[in-house]
């Protein structure tokens, strides 16, 4: 009899240095270029997108466009032009957008907890 062993090992799919920093003036609109560096291994993702919600876990989210009302960005894209005017809101008006979200879109992963993530600071 022979054994055999296999193991796979998945790359860490999470985007890093999430950075946004909102430029519009108005309360509780926002606008500005989210930025990230992409993980070290991007061999499985297809595109990253993202959204704004209530709490790092992803709670409420609601998804984000660009500048060309596009949901999401393509591999070697590391940076999104949030749509000018974007309400800060979730998808439960009870519930404030405080996060912003990117997720990195994989067979392997989609889990809030790989997520980059950076907290909202509305002008």
């Amino acid at each position: 009899t022979t054994v055999t062993s296999t193991t796979t090992t998945i790359a860490d799919e999470q985007v890093l240095d999430l950075a946004f920093t909102d430029t519009y003036e108005e309360p509780y609109l926002l606008a500005g270029l989210i930025s990230w560096t992409p993980p070290a291994d991007t061999t499985y993702i297809t595109r990253y997108s993202a959204f704004i919600a209530f709490d790092e876990e992803g709670s409420y989210q609601a998804p984000l466009v660009d500048e060309d009302q596009n949901d999401h960005v393509l591999v070697g894209t590391n940076q999104f032009y949030l749509y000018t005017g974007t309400g800060r809101q979730t998808m439960n008006s009870d519930y404030p957008a405080n996060w912003l979200l990117v997720y990195s879109y994989a067979p392997t992963m989609l889990a809030a907890e790989k997520a980059g993530k950076v907290r909202i600071f509305d002008l």
